[in-house]
């Protein structure tokens, strides 16, 4: 019994990390937009976002699926752990070039064309350790670091605050990721021997099928934001950001109540799954309206933000089905037809295109709120839908 509990600690030790680890980042984020909205302006926070925006799509092209791909067959091969990672990485150097001709060719890098393409190097270089504190499971370095790195960069917007300007926000931001990327080459570059420099392009073919999934899903998550860094002004994209990164915080403390149950999940029969599902969904009712309650505080009493009670309606409604629709893709999961996702999904990012075009357009912040949660609704129907007839069909 002792060593089940130990076990189970330790379980609880490395998710709890992970955890704390993934929100540094967007806890990070809502502090330094504060410190500039307070003593400078939500436009010019609205601005940083804007190129950060751009330049995270960006970076989502230059990971090509390396995480998914590279643990699979690093599981495969684990004693070329290091090799295969670094051939993988060099090997995306290419898809550079391809950015950095959209960075000089795009209107909304005008004058901070080096600026973007330098940070956009660094993120390259920083991201390309995610993989590596994945398979080690190096949580409390992650979490470490993201701390220093968030710590930097507050610290010197706070130094600069008195003559902040844009491009002094994107400069800190270039020497915050600097640092960061310094302290993973650091810490993995002595654990690295024998390494060879090689380019494998066969690698980048084969990182197609982890890529597509990855960018379908982000796309269909963050799609909002796309049509709002469009169509919105700084200032109303500013009071988006926050509040989506509010409920970005929401989303991925659902994670924290679902993954314990995901352990032994494939191995429960259907009626017990069915009662947790249920208990999750009347959970997340109440989930949902406790949070939304707390970012309207933080909002309105902090930030000094005002968002309209519609507004707040339509997060709420966001949030609802989340722990419901982490649970039935697991399930889908349990009888290996994850293609079902990806195309669900892939339907789901066409209607959002035709239709979101026009509401975010034509209601502003109101339309992109709808558009977000209107597609988190019809996913998880569609795929409770599509779980409902594969269980039939294997109950046949």
């Amino acid at each position: 019994m002792s060593n089940l509990i130990k076990k189970l600690i330790l379980r609880f030790k490395i998710v709890s990390l992970y955890g704390l680890s993934q929100s540094i980042a967007p806890i990070g984020q809502l502090l330094i937009s504060f410190i500039i909205i307070k003593y400078k302006s939500i436009e010019l926070w609205g601005g940083y976002v804007e190129i950060l925006i751009w330049l995270n799509l960006l970076l989502l092209f230059l990971s090509f699926g390396s995480n998914d791909y590279l643990l699979k067959i690093v599981s495969k091969n684990p004693s070329k752990l290091y090799q295969l990672w670094f051939t993988n990485s060099i090997s995306r150097i290419i898809l550079l070039i391809p950015c950095i001709i959209i960075i000089f060719n795009s209107p909304v890098f005008d004058e901070i064309l080096w600026l973007s393409s330098v940070w956009l190097l660094f993120m390259f270089i920083s991201q390309s350790y995610k993989v590596l504190i994945l398979y080690h499971k190096d949580f409390k370095f992650s979490l470490i670091t993201e701390i220093l790195f968030n710590a930097l960069f507050l610290l010197l917007i706070m130094l600069k605050i008195d003559q902040i300007d844009l491009k002094t926000i994107l400069t800190i931001a270039v020497l915050a990721n600097i640092f960061k990327s310094i302290v993973y080459i650091y810490y993995y570059f002595k654990k690295m021997n024998d390494i060879k420099w090689a380019f494998n392009f066969t690698s980048l073919r084969s990182s197609i099928p982890f890529f597509i999934p990855v960018a379908l899903g982000t796309f269909r998550v963050k799609i909002d934001i796309y049509f709002a860094n469009s169509f919105f002004n700084s200032t109303d994209l500013g009071k988006y950001q926050i509040l989506i990164s509010f409920l970005s915080i929401g989303h991925l403390t659902t994670t924290y109540f679902v993954n314990p149950f995901l352990k032994v999940f494939f191995r429960l029969n259907g009626k017990i799954i069915k009662k947790i599902r249920t208990q999750f969904f009347i959970f997340g009712l109440f989930y949902g309206l406790l949070f939304i309650f707390l970012i309207y505080l933080m909002i309105s009493k902090v930030y000094l933000i005002q968002f309209s009670f519609e507004n707040y309606m339509v997060a709420y409604a966001f949030l609802v089905p989340l722990f419901f629709q982490m649970l039935i893709v697991n399930q889908i999961y349990k009888y290996d037809q994850q293609f079902i996702v990806s195309y669900t999904a892939l339907f789901v990012i066409v209607l959002q295109i035709s239709i979101g075009y026009l509401l975010v357009k034509d209601q502003g912040i109101q339309g992109a709120l709808l558009l977000k949660a209107g597609s988190q609704w019809l996913i998880t129907i569609l795929l409770w839908f599509w779980f409902r007839k594969i269980r039939m069909n294997n109950y046949m």
